[in-house]
């Protein structure tokens, strides 16, 4: 295995300030009936409001899981919104920030996002629920 020493020249010119999770909404289907397996059904929104001057942005995840419980016989409705600060200490043209914060901050900020829904879940005393693992380019692609 080749190895490489880690150096300024390698650190991210993106740094993550700061996260919360600004709203969870939990309700369970208490009609809910298991007789077969549930595929993930689940919808990822992404806003974010940059300051292109100051190279500084705050990016906001929504996701919702099983919407319409009741209706598709899910076993529950999960809405989570998670916001997380960005900074970017280097240079970038003003129209690239806001398309570098698309991929880059989402990708970082997605992880804290299925640590949310799995711990959620895990407490609410349902099965555990894992969100898979998401490409952020194609996923911002097929919304732009």
């Amino acid at each position: 295995m080749d190895k490489v020493s880690f150096t300024k020249e390698h650190a991210s010119k993106l740094v993550f300030s700061d996260y919360s999770v600004e709203d969870i909404t939990f309700k369970l289907n208490p009609n809910f009936r298991f007789d077969k397996p549930i595929k993930i059904d689940f919808s990822i929104g992404t806003e974010i409001i940059a300051n292109e001057e100051s190279k500084d942005a705050k990016v906001t995840l929504h996701c919702s899981v099983f919407e319409n419980a009741e209706e598709k016989n899910y076993p529950f409705t999960l809405n989570v919104i998670i916001s997380g600060r960005f900074i970017f200490k280097g240079y970038l043209e003003n129209e690239d920030f806001k398309r570098f914060c698309e991929m880059n901050a989402t990708a970082i900020l997605f992880p804290y996002l299925r640590a949310a829904i799995t711990n959620i879940t895990s407490v609410a005393n349902v099965q555990p629920l894992v969100l898979p693992l998401v490409n952020i380019y194609n996923l911002q692609k097929s919304t732009n």
